[in-house]
């Protein structure tokens, strides 16, 4: 077993690293710009506008801002575009530049910001719960799929039911 494993696990690092080197092959530049993409944290108007490279001063009127964020966005994906064939994060690079605009586009005072923000260090408290926007955008880390499953059971038999979320 542990054989196995381990074979499986050089595949997955030999399969990594081809398509590492068919990224890097294709646009370094294109390379760089999805790596700082993905480690941008878009949650924060500051890290936003570090990515999109606009102004973060909390605005109350919002409009012109996301107007030049979503151009600067645009822009961006331009940047990476020859990646969508050969980088696996290219579409999660995509989601977290729409995010950026998102942010943004909250209207916000300077007063409340920091209030708002700080709210985002703290965790969940909780397993389950509608509207954790930041576990499903930019990537569906909480996906809420309903399934429904139905068994005949015979009228003689003991059974335990369990349902488990």
């Amino acid at each position: 077993a542990n054989k196995r494993a381990f074979q499986h696990a050089f595949a997955r690092l030999e399969s990594s690293k081809e398509k590492l080197e068919a990224m890097l092959e294709e646009d370094q530049t294109s390379c760089r710009e999805l790596r700082r993409i993905l480690r941008s944290e878009v949650h924060t108007r500051a890290g936003a506008a570090a990515l999109l490279g606009v102004d973060k001063i909390p605005l109350s009127d919002t409009e012109l801002l996301v107007k030049d964020a979503e151009k600067k966005a645009k822009a961006l994906k331009d940047k990476i575009a020859k990646m969508q064939t050969v980088a696996p994060d290219y579409a999660h690079a995509v989601a977290v530049c729409d995010e950026a605009v998102q942010t943004l586009g909250r209207v916000s005072s300077p007063e409340s910001l920091p209030r708002a923000e700080a709210l985002l260090k703290e965790g969940a408290p909780m397993s389950r719960a509608l509207g954790l926007r930041d576990l499903r955008v930019p990537w569906p880390i909480v996906l809420m799929e309903p399934k429904s499953a139905a068994y005949t059971i015979s009228s003689g038999a003991t059974v335990r039911f369990g349902l488990l979320c």
